[in-house]
């Protein structure tokens, strides 16, 4: 992930307060973790850290992770400023993301 945040070729943006959101698309046959707490997320949060926001802790870092099911396997990682965030949850609960 920082490799990635690294070779990306424009600038990032720079968050106050930043809401990170992860949405993991799949079924029931394909998920290989079920506890969200025991997935690998935490790498997402140390990799912004300092290139999207000062610090990952809960002063300016919210997290919501979130399962759609879906026979389309997919990872989307949204992170946006903290004020956006009820319009990502309209969109989210409508499933318009």
């Amino acid at each position: 992930m920082k490799r990635l945040l690294g070779e990306f070729e424009k600038p990032l943006p720079r968050f106050d307060k930043a809401f990170m959101a992860i949405i993991e698309y799949c079924d029931y046959d394909s998920r290989r973790v079920y506890d969200q707490d025991n997935k690998g997320w935490k790498m997402i949060a140390n990799a912004i850290k300092g290139r999207m926001i000062e610090d990952d802790d809960q002063f300016h870092l919210d997290i919501g992770l979130f399962a759609k099911y879906s026979s389309d396997l997919a990872c989307h990682i949204y992170i946006l400023p903290e004020q956006d965030l009820c319009d990502f949850m309209y969109y989210l609960s409508k499933n318009l993301l």
